[in-house]
């Protein structure tokens, strides 16, 4: 699986396996992340935020629930920790 780095803006990646990319990114204490994939290589994307571990999932979303019928993942986290976290994308 390949990792990649991010700095907080917005990465546009192409996942085309069921092992997915990970992507990595530092984090800081306090403050709140806004997690959100597009469908497009993937009919549906499954989205996994890792801790600094690389082992703990903290949370986990396949489906965007704010609408109905969306097969995209999101993730709301505010970070308790600073350090670096990833995220997982897999379809």
């Amino acid at each position: 699986m390949d990792t990649v780095p991010t700095d907080g803006t917005e990465v546009t990646g192409i996942v085309t396996d069921t092992e997915g990319v990970l992507f990595q990114f530092h984090a800081t204490a306090g403050t709140t992340y806004l997690l959100d994939t597009e469908v497009g290589t993937l009919l549906d994307t499954v989205m996994v935020l890792i801790d600094s571990d690389q082992t703990t999932s903290i949370a986990e979303n396949d489906d965007d629930e704010r609408a109905n019928g969306h097969l995209d993942s999101y993730i709301e986290w505010t970070c308790a920790r600073t350090g670096m976290y990833y995220v997982n994308v897999y379809g």
